[in-house]
């Protein structure tokens, strides 16, 4: 939808701020887009957002080893 007019009458829109996905547990992955990107929040059951350390999320990166190679910044 980016650069297009908002004034055409014959295309419907819906914007979406925000998708959260519900884990059993009451947490959730909130998914939020931009215009070239999105950000992704760990959330509790209140929608606070949670901080994850890197060492308990990095084994859920996929080929994290092949894109980085500093251990304590990430980068």
């Amino acid at each position: 939808m980016f650069h297009k007019p908002f004034n055409d009458n014959h295309t419907k829109r819906e914007l979406v701020s925000d998708i959260v996905l519900r884990l059993e547990n009451g947490f959730g992955l909130r998914v939020g887009g931009w215009n070239d990107y999105c950000h992704v929040d760990c959330i509790d059951e209140n929608g606070k957002t949670l901080c994850i350390p890197f060492s308990e999320l990095k084994p859920a990166l996929f080929n994290w080893e092949d894109l980085h190679n500093d251990e304590i910044t990430g980068l």
